[in-house]
């Protein structure tokens, strides 16, 4: 997991033109982005997480958040966004992929818009999500988008569920 919308299927290797060096990136069993690097074939960085920081704190995590008063209905606001997004990928012009995997009518590819993209429900399961993600990557501060693409009326509630009921939850959280 990470705070990219795309994310690899597998884990990625880049190689030196002399074949000496190896650089790996992969995804560790809780779900963090970690990083190693071999010199002919040895390890010289084992297996460390990947990340910046600044003044001491993991940069942020950034989640397109659905949330609405019943868990049922944030469900299918987040199954719509998903679908806005995953259009919108696929007509993106600075997307390279073709097709682009996960778009409407298309299928394949090494890529998917990650199931962790989208954080959905209640106010109560929202914040628990960011704060479980949070403490998961090692994550100091977290961006939400609200509603991506959604009816002006659909943002404007969730902007004030999210102030109103989410923000003091993660105000108290221990990260």
């Amino acid at each position: 997991m990470g705070p990219l919308i795309l994310v690899a299927a597998s884990a990625v290797a880049l190689t030196s033109p002399s074949g000496a060096i190896t650089f790996r990136l992969t995804v560790d069993a809780s779900h963090r982005a970690v990083y190693s690097i071999e010199l002919n074939k040895r390890p010289v960085i084992d297996e460390s997480p990947l990340g910046i920081v600044v003044d001491g704190n993991n940069l942020g995590l950034r989640r397109r958040v659905i949330v609405s008063e019943s868990e049922s209905e944030a469900n299918k606001m987040s199954q719509s966004a998903a679908e806005r997004y995953k259009k919108f990928l696929a007509n993106d012009p600075r997307i390279k992929l073709s097709p682009v995997p996960d778009a409407p009518r298309q299928g394949g590819g090494g890529f998917s818009v990650s199931d962790d993209e989208f954080i959905s429900g209640t106010p109560l399961q929202v914040a628990n999500k960011i704060i479980e993600q949070c403490k998961r990557t090692g994550a100091r501060h977290f961006l939400a988008v609200l509603h991506w693409g959604a009816q002006l009326t659909e943002v404007r509630s969730a902007h004030e569920l999210f102030g109103q009921q989410v923000i003091p939850i993660l105000k108290k959280a221990k990260l």
